[in-house]
C-alpha cells in the first residue's frame, strides 16, 4: 500500500509507501524554517529514526521517509515564496 503526496504549487508528486509517517513528518517540518538547508533535514530525520528501535525501519523506509521530508520541506518553501511574493 502506497500514499501519494499531492502538491499545492504545481510540484511533481510523491509516492511513498504508506508507513511513512507524514503527519509527523509534517508536523515536524511545520517548526522546520525554511532556510534549513536540505542537508540539515535529512539529518534530523535520519538522526530521529536512528532512535527507534522498532525493527520496521529498513534501508528502503528509511529512504522514502527522508524523500518524503525533503518534499514536506520544499513545499513549504513554495508556500513561503507564493505568501512573500504576494501570489496568495
Amino acid at each position: 500500500m502506497t500514499q501519494t503526496l499531492e502538491s499545492q504549487w504545481g510540484r511533481e508528486p510523491l509516492t511513498v509507501d504508506a508507513t511513512v509517517p507524514t503527519v509527523a513528518l509534517n508536523s515536524i517540518l511545520g517548526w522546520t524554517h525554511v532556510g534549513t538547508s536540505d542537508a540539515d533535514v535529512e539529518a534530523d530525520v535520519r538522526e530521529r529514526l536512528a532512535k527507534v528501535d522498532d525493527g520496521r525501519w529498513t534501508p528502503a523506509l528509511v529512504e522514502q521517509t527522508v524523500a518524503a521530508a525533503l518534499w514536506i520541506h520544499a513545499e513549504n518553501r513554495a508556500l513561503y515564496v507564493a505568501v512573500t511574493s504576494g501570489r496568495i
